[in-house]
């Protein structure tokens, strides 16, 4: 089976340069009850020290659906 679906992210910017995710079109593949993930990067540019690292967090309720990792 194949499938395509869509992810909104919500990007809230605390300063002048609204942080911009890096790549618009991901692709996650898993195999029965496996697990996959997908990395998301972002890139801001601000100078220091209004730049990395930046702080992702899930909406209500996503949590049960989502996990965030760090991959610093």
């Amino acid at each position: 089976k194949t499938g395509k679906g869509m992810v909104i992210i919500q990007i809230e910017d605390v300063n002048d340069n609204i942080p911009v995710i890096q790549g618009r079109d991901l692709i996650m593949c898993s195999k029965g009850d496996t697990q996959s993930s997908v990395l998301v990067g972002a890139m801001d540019m601000d100078k220091q020290p209004y730049t990395t690292p930046f702080t992702f967090e899930l909406g209500a309720d996503q949590d049960k659906k989502w996990k965030l990792k760090d991959t610093t």
